[in-house]
């Protein structure tokens, strides 16, 4: 049983190193038995790829989660699976918890939206930190900690009353099921773990017990050498959290580089090495000018996202037209739901299909703001043209109402003036459902003249 950990910068290689060494088990034993845990399901569809496409291979018995998933596979193997709530049940239950609950400090707020997401949010970090409701509560010095304690301990019995767990909860039993089935996991043959920039005291613990069943394990993760108490503390908490969890598991990690990647041709060794200048030197107070050509990285200022939007996108037009392949155009942005309509508008414009990784809202889907426009009629009393949009939707069919009738009703609406008022479009609906009166000549006349 062995567990290293690849510290190496951003980009230098450390998910390459990993699809090397599964290979390398794959080409010894194609049955090996591989789990890959990395931190998004987006990782695993390029950790996926990656290996499909890059190296050309097909591989079995390889399993990839993210840690819920790993937790709920833990208990399986176990045979202690778990009824886990998701997000909406959990905050359902905590909301019948506390309107349950006699409260002083949060009385006034205690059902509200907003302390709902706090509360529940306060005791996944609890709980990601192996802390009791019971020892929260020895902790409590004040009384906001010690109701947030009562609060806590009433939500974890409930959970236990009706035998559900929570996300997290699940990550404890999978903990304990490790601590105490000697023989779990000990048939996977490498664990691989990539893609982590840090991890909570349960995470660090589990992947610590793990490493001392499985018969391989290899832990990447990014370091920032020389910048530890700055940039990079983050991943140096990391590391030191993982060496703990080993320490206190009696079961030692060692460190190494990632190997040497294959050479690549000039303008990549050119692009690379501007590449990790600029990492080396953001944020820092004086930082050293990069000594070669700056073709690789230039700055394009833009007075929003979208003229940068656009701006990028011509830049990218031009790229295409002069015979760069697609796929090795990369538009990384760091918050998709400020970028996400200027770059889509832009595309459009400029006639650039973009695969983009994340889609649009729900709430943006036409059916669903067709839905919620149907849901929200009373609140403008019924207006006329939010009436006679959701009657001549396309995703709703009203029976005994075809277009027909809404055509009836619209043309009832003029003769009446009719812009809104519940009332009086049933007083409507009424008299159009009444048989016509004849004129003096013998001749039918629908009913008109209705008020508004």
């Amino acid at each position: 049983m062995t567990t290293t950990l690849q510290l190496a910068r951003v980009g230098a290689g450390k998910t390459e190193s990993a699809h090397r060494r599964l290979l390398a088990i794959k080409a010894a034993n194609p049955f090996a038995k591989i789990w890959v845990l990395l931190s998004t399901e987006r990782q695993i569809n390029d950790f996926r790829r990656r290996l499909t496409v890059e190296h050309g291979r097909v591989l079995f018995n390889i399993e990839f989660f993210t840690f819920y998933p790993l937790y709920n596979r833990l208990l399986k193997l176990a045979g202690t699976p778990q009824r886990c709530l998701d997000d909406t049940a959990r905050y359902g239950l905590l909301r019948e918890v506390l309107r349950g609950m006699s409260l002083d400090v949060y009385k006034g707020i205690a059902l509200t939206p907003g302390f709902i997401r706090v509360c529940a949010a306060l005791i996944y970090e609890l709980k990601q930190n192996l802390i009791t409701p019971e020892v929260f509560e020895l902790a409590a010095d004040n009384a906001k900690e010690r109701e947030l304690a009562r609060i806590y301990a009433a939500y974890q019995a409930v959970l236990r009353q009706h035998d559900l767990v929570d996300r997290e909860g699940e990550g404890w039993l999978a903990y304990d099921a490790l601590s105490n089935q000697r023989g779990l996991a000990k048939d996977v043959d490498l664990l691989i773990v990539d893609g982590y920039d840090q991890f909570n005291l349960l995470q660090a613990k589990l992947l610590a017990q793990l490493g001392a069943r499985v018969r391989e394990t290899l832990i990447t993760l990014t370091t920032v050498a020389g910048r530890e108490d700055t940039m990079g503390r983050r991943f140096a908490r990391a590391k030191e959290r993982l060496e703990e969890a080993h320490d206190s598991a009696r079961f030692a990690v060692s460190m190494t580089p990632p190997p040497p990647l294959p050479e690549f041709g000039e303008g990549r060794q050119h692009t690379e090495a501007a590449l990790h200048h600029l990492s080396d030197q953001l944020l820092r107070p004086k930082p050293i000018p990069f000594d070669g050509e700056t073709s690789a990285v230039c700055l394009l200022e833009a007075p929003d996202p979208t003229a940068e939007a656009a701006l990028i996108l011509r830049r990218v037009k031009r790229l295409l037209l002069d015979g760069v392949s697609p796929d090795a155009i990369l538009i990384a942005v760091r918050d998709w739901t400020v970028y996400g309509d200027a770059f889509t508008a832009a595309g459009r414009a400029y006639g650039i299909p973009l695969a983009i990784h994340y889609g649009e809202p729900l709430a943006r889907n036409p059916a669903i703001t067709a839905l919620l426009s149907l849901l929200d009629l009373h609140k403008s009393n019924f207006r006329r043209r939010d009436l006679f949009d959701v009657l001549r939707s396309p995703y709703f069919t009203i029976p005994g109402i075809d277009a027909a009738a809404v055509d009836q009703l619209e043309r009832a609406a003029n003769d009446a003036l009719i812009s809104a008022g519940r009332e009086a479009w049933l007083e409507a609906v009424d008299l159009l459902a009444q048989p016509a009166t004849e004129d003096e000549d013998g001749e039918s006349v629908p009913v008109s003249g209705l008020d508004p």
